[in-house]
């Protein structure tokens, strides 16, 4: 357990938050403790040393003693004796601990469904086999039962009055059996009179499952009927818009018949120089559902990220979903990116937007712009061709080795920042080849270059004026980026 543990808190995630944190110490320290405890004969103290492993996730000598001493307030343990052990480099505590039962098992059980990965992961292979109705069902259930165990004194078992079939068809009592099969109560008999049963909870355990079984409950209802524009709400349908055109962007790129993976996005974009919050990561994860139910796409598998190594893993209790690997089912996929794109709502927004840049444009730079709005792309007289290397001035440079590449970025640099069509780029290859290449080169950028430079498509970026029906790229130049 404890290797374990280490290798889950070589790399802690920055996005953790201090309650996170401090349970990921707890459970820890409490993983250590158990170790020894199942290690140990029974008529020992349990020897526990103050760590000596240097990682991010461990906690400090310190925080290690102050979680020690708050278990034994908590009457989940007894120290009976502490000595320091001297070395050259430092003094640590070793403690010898009697362990008290129950209650070290409940706060184990309780750490251990807010942090150990795989038991969220079994939750939710659970909850998603469930029917609609089980899951409504299952969370009245649970919402009753922590109700009565926080009236309940520590120790003594609950009453549970439940029906054997309701009008809706479901047996609570078959129900409740679950609850026990999954671990997260006992059912410890039935009342005499009526049947009904008498069970003890593991709270914290059966709060951890509510909070997966709602959200997975909450994600049924929104995505259920939100079929086409027009008919989900506005958040929702503008995430869908979005999620089509990151997609759209990939598959073009991407080898005919090869996936293509979705990471999601949180936080904002850079458009046109200016920063542009993207829809929720919730409506994200809403809008994927949306496409794989209306089979656009077809999901293979979700990719999570533990908050604890700040690595990739298909697990599903991983603690966050990062993204979706998937398929892209033709033709229904095009026929839904076209209704989306010719949206009312979706024609409102772009061309309030477009009002809007033509009114950044003419106050900020020119009180003279015409009615028919263009906007000058930002280039710099220092960019120039040394051979098979382009310069970008003093921000970098990208060499090329291959000539249809070189071909295709001449194209872009002649353009000097503004549009150039797909057609005009591929050199007698066909259109994939051009998108695909186009994606590479800006992906070889080097990290200090890719704050100034980037190859946008007209899905990406709203230079006017674009190119009528068809697609095309530009180098687009920020010499002042918004993050710097």
């Amino acid at each position: 357990m404890l290797k374990h543990q280490l290798d889950q808190a070589a790399i802690i995630n920055i996005n953790m938050t201090p309650e996170e944190r401090v349970n990921e110490y707890y459970w820890w320290v409490l993983g250590r403790i158990k170790e020894q405890l199942d290690t140990s004969p029974s008529n020992k103290p349990v020897r526990y040393e103050l760590g000596h492993v240097g990682a991010a996730g461990v906690p400090n000598n310190e925080t290690e003693e102050n979680i020690i001493r708050k278990l034994e307030e908590l009457n989940a343990l007894r120290i009976i004796n502490e000595f320091p052990r001297e070395s050259d480099y430092s003094s640590r505590h070793i403690f010898e601990l009697k362990v008290i039962q129950p209650n070290f098992d409940e706060i184990y059980h309780k750490y251990k469904g807010l942090c150990d990965p795989s038991s969220q992961a079994d939750y939710k292979i659970v909850v998603k086999n469930l029917s609609s109705n089980s899951k409504k069902v299952l969370s009245e259930i649970i919402e009753k039962l922590e109700g009565q165990a926080e009236t309940t004194p520590t120790g003594q078992s609950i009453y549970f009055e439940s029906a054997s079939y309701r009008s809706d068809g479901i047996n609570e009592k078959s129900l409740i059996d679950k609850l026990e099969e999954w671990g997260l109560l006992t059912v410890e008999g039935e009342d005499e009179e009526y049947g009904h049963p008498v069970v003890s909870v593991f709270l914290d355990k059966l709060k951890t499952f509510k909070r997966v079984l709602d959200e997975e409950y909450s994600v049924h209802n929104r995505v259920s009927g939100a079929t086409s524009a027009g008919s989900m709400p506005e958040d929702l349908e503008k995430a869908v818009r979005w999620i089509l055109q990151k997609i759209n962007k990939e598959y073009i790129a991407a080898p005919a018949g090869e996936q293509i993976f979705f990471k999601f996005v949180i936080g904002e974009v850079i458009i046109m120089g200016r920063p542009k919050t993207v829809p929720s990561y919730e409506n994200q994860q809403l809008a994927l559902k949306v496409l794989d139910k209306e089979k656009a796409i077809k999901i293979s598998e979700y990719v999570y990220t533990s908050r604890m190594t700040g690595q990739y893993s298909v697990a599903a209790g991983s603690s966050k979903l990062t993204g979706a690997r998937m398929t892209v089912l033709q033709p229904k996929f095009d026929g839904f990116y076209k209704k989306f794109m010719q949206s009312p709502t979706y024609e409102s927004a772009k061309q309030e937007e477009q009002s809007q840049n033509y009114l950044s444009a003419k106050n900020g730079t020119n009180e003279n712009v015409p009615d028919t709005y263009s906007q000058k792309a930002e280039w710099s007289d220092d960019f120039k061709w040394q051979g098979d290397t382009f310069i970008f001035g003093n921000y970098g440079k990208i060499d090329f080795s291959s000539k249809d590449r070189k071909y295709l970025f001449q194209k872009l640099t002649d353009a000097k920042g503004q549009w150039v069509k797909v057609n005009d780029l591929k050199g007698g290859k066909d259109n994939s080849y051009a998108r695909a290449t186009i994606k590479q080169i800006e992906d070889r950028l080097e990290p200090g270059l890719k704050r100034h430079i980037s190859i946008p498509s007209t899905q990406d970026d709203n230079l006017e004026p674009k190119p009528t029906q068809q697609g095309a790229y530009r180098i687009k130049f920020l010499s002042k980026p918004p993050s710097s």
